[in-house]
């Protein structure tokens, strides 16, 4: 592909540019993924209050309610999303680690 060839030759004629623009963007994706994760965390320290146990312990304990189910979903997918941003945390570190290694 045309496209990315060249780019793939622009980069290598200007690796300090190109390693500034991708440790910048890192570092901005990395910022905002920190604050996303503290809002998570807010959230489902707002569940473990509010029902004195962790998600596990809810889910062990956890009936056949309606309400209960409906608490389990919002709760569980809090978790879920705080997992993913850790996940992609750790590829940017990753990504950060072979920009700064390779360029």
């Amino acid at each position: 592909m045309v496209v990315v060839s060249s780019v793939w030759e622009l980069i290598e004629k200007n690796k300090p540019l190109a390693k500034s623009i991708i440790v910048r963007t890192i570092n901005e994706r990395r910022r905002y993924l920190l604050q996303e994760l503290g809002r998570l965390n807010e959230r489902i320290r707002a569940f473990e209050k509010r029902y004195g146990m962790s998600l596990e312990d809810f889910e062990a304990r956890m009936g056949d309610s309606v309400e209960d189910h409906e608490v389990w979903f919002e709760w569980r997918s809090l978790v879920e999303q705080k997992k993913a941003i850790e996940d992609e945390l750790n590829e940017l570190e990753e990504a950060y680690r072979r920009a700064a290694e390779e360029l």
